[in-house]
């Protein structure tokens, strides 16, 4: 028990003592900050960020984050204001070599502006030291390389006025990064307030959540029943669905059976048509062959029973027994052509009878 009230009596000393020292520090930081705003000169003109202001702030906030009294929130955000003083630290020793790197530039242009100008005047006395007879024609080079050295010397100076915008750039930044510095610092007070107001909300949000758990397993439940009566819907319209598709399939095979049979019956008439045909065409060469032999002997038994007629008489029968043969051929093939449209049978007997 003696132990314990001591230890609960150093912990009270401890934070007497820090709370004294936490309010000089911030007494100390204000007295700080109104000198060196008081030794800026005018508001137009650029302010440099003093280094020993950015350690003093960082030792500052390093010694709240080590203050025992701060919660968790708090050290967070003194966490993330010393790694935005770290960042602007880092842009500020950019800008700085960047500057340092652009007058070294300004150095070593000017430098060779003088070293072209000491080549220009030994140019110059070499050309007085030579010949009388040249004096003109140098004159033009001389006027010619003066002209160039303007050029020059004239995009030299545009140079130098852009880096001098740039420099001045540059100084407007580390003005903007001055004016961060102390954003950066207001935004800290708003973020605790924030903070705070963020816990009530908290906690008027998770009431909210529980109401929510509990609507959204109502709904959970209201789902599953929706889901199981679709279930039965969908089992039994799938049923039905089977039974049209079976009843289907079994009318198709019939109608591919019938189709089947059909396509069969087509091709053996074709077939028989085919042999028809042939058949025909022979029939006709034997036909023709007959009725030229018929043609020959009528001629020869004309010449035989008529000697005693005139040439003239026997060629007129010649011509009427050929006449009349090209009619029986022409009867034949007309015969022939409607047997072939009304059926190979009826071909078949017209030709015997014939």
């Amino acid at each position: 028990m003696g132990n314990k009230k001591t230890s609960c009596s150093e912990r009270q000393t401890m934070t007497d003592i820090s709370v004294p020292i936490k309010e000089e520090n911030e007494k100390e930081f204000e007295e700080e900050d109104n000198n060196e705003w008081k030794n800026s000169v005018g508001l137009n003109r650029k302010r440099a960020l003093d280094p020993r202001k950015i350690e003093v702030l960082r030792w500052g906030m390093k010694r709240a984050f080590e203050f025992s009294l701060l919660g968790r929130p708090e050290r967070c955000a003194i966490k993330q204001g010393l790694a935005a003083i770290e960042s602007l630290q880092q842009q500020l020793n950019f800008a700085e070599t960047e500057l340092n790197m652009s007058n070294c530039e300004n150095g070593r242009l000017q430098r060779e502006l003088e070293h072209k100008d000491l080549e220009m005047k030994k140019q110059k006395d070499e050309v007085q030291n030579e010949r009388q007879q040249r004096k003109r024609e140098l004159k033009a080079e001389l006027e010619l390389l003066r002209k160039e050295r303007v050029e020059e010397s004239a995009a030299y100076n545009r140079q130098v006025g852009e880096l001098s915008k740039t420099l001045n750039e540059k100084v407007h930044i580390i003005g903007d990064l001055n004016d961060k510095v102390a954003q950066l610092g207001a935004e800290l007070d708003i973020c605790r307030c924030q903070l705070i107001t963020s816990q009530k909300e908290d906690v008027s949000l998770k009431a909210q959540n529980a109401e929510m758990t509990k609507e959204v397993k109502r709904l959970v439940e209201e789902l599953e029943r929706v889901k199981a009566d679709l279930t039965k819907i969908m089992e039994e319209k799938q049923k039905s669905l089977n039974e049209a598709n079976q009843r289907i399939m079994s009318i198709e095979k019939s109608k591919a059976e019938e189709l089947k049979k059909l396509l069969d019956e087509k091709e053996t008439n074709k077939q028989q048509c085919n042999q028809l045909r042939i058949l025909n065409r022979e029939l006709e060469a034997q036909f023709n062959t007959q009725m030229d032999l018929i043609g020959a002997l009528k001629r020869k038994l004309l010449a035989q029973c008529e000697p005693g007629k005139p040439s003239w008489a026997t060629a007129t029968a010649t011509r009427s027994c050929g006449s009349q043969s090209t009619e029986d051929e022409q009867y034949h093939s007309e015969g022939s052509e409607e047997g072939l449209g009304g059926g190979g049978q009826q071909k078949m007997t017209t030709i015997i009878r014939k």
